[in-house]
């Protein structure tokens, strides 16, 4: 029997130059919605909807300077986004922005880490708390611990960070998510020349627990 495939439709969102590091969330009312960095532009962090309704895309500008976004939808489907500073130099940071229904809010989450760099992800709890794994670049100034898997956790008064896997290597391509139950779990790498491997963590409500999924 022949099966008919629908062909893929490809438009543009921006034009204005190249989206990098995009993150895609469809809402339940099928609008779709994507941030992306601009990275000839100053590497803008973008945010982009889907209307599903007029069927056409807006676009705004949410920050500068960013790269490795990542996006979520809360429970009245706004949208929630993590990044990071582009570079690597000292002083870099993990931010945090959502739209609260008629702005922007931002902020730069405050970490004892000299330097946070590329990836990231976010995911909501049960209560559309934050959480955001972060990869750890450079720990605190004068100490000796890099390149590291770190989370922060919004609990409703402060941000909470705890390591997921110290060992050296680990936390790169990591990607954070929430099941059924607002319970939290991460996948990630660890690119270590004698401990690299595909690695899954969980959430148990008081510490991470890591584990080598796969280290062929």
């Amino acid at each position: 029997i022949a099966l008919s495939a629908a062909d893929w439709k490809i438009e543009a969102v921006d034009s204005d130059a190249t989206g990098r590091y995009s993150s895609l969330r469809i809402d339940k009312d099928g609008n779709a919605h994507v941030t992306y960095i601009l990275d000839d532009l100053g590497h803008v962090l973008k945010y982009g909807l889907w209307d599903h309704i007029q069927r056409k895309w807006f676009t705004m500008t949410v920050d500068s300077g960013a790269s490795f976004c990542s996006l979520t939808l809360d429970s009245k489907q706004r949208p929630h986004i993590s990044y990071a500073d582009f570079g690597t130099g000292s002083g870099s940071h993990l931010k945090y922005a959502h739209w609260d229904g008629s702005d922007w809010k931002k902020e730069t989450i405050q970490l004892d880490s000299d330097i946070i760099a590329y990836y990231t992800s976010i995911a909501l709890d049960a209560n559309d708390r934050p959480n955001i794994s972060f990869y750890e670049y450079r720990g605190p100034k004068g100490s000796d611990l890099q390149i590291r898997l770190r989370v922060v956790m919004w609990n409703g008064n402060y941000w909470e960070v705890r390591t997921v896997d110290g060992t050296e290597g680990s936390g790169k391509f990591n990607s954070l998510a929430a099941d059924s139950q607002g319970r939290l779990r991460l996948a990630y790498a660890n690119v270590g020349a004698l401990t690299a491997s595909a690695r899954f963590a969980t959430w148990n409500g008081k510490k991470w627990e890591p584990e080598i999924a796969d280290n062929m």
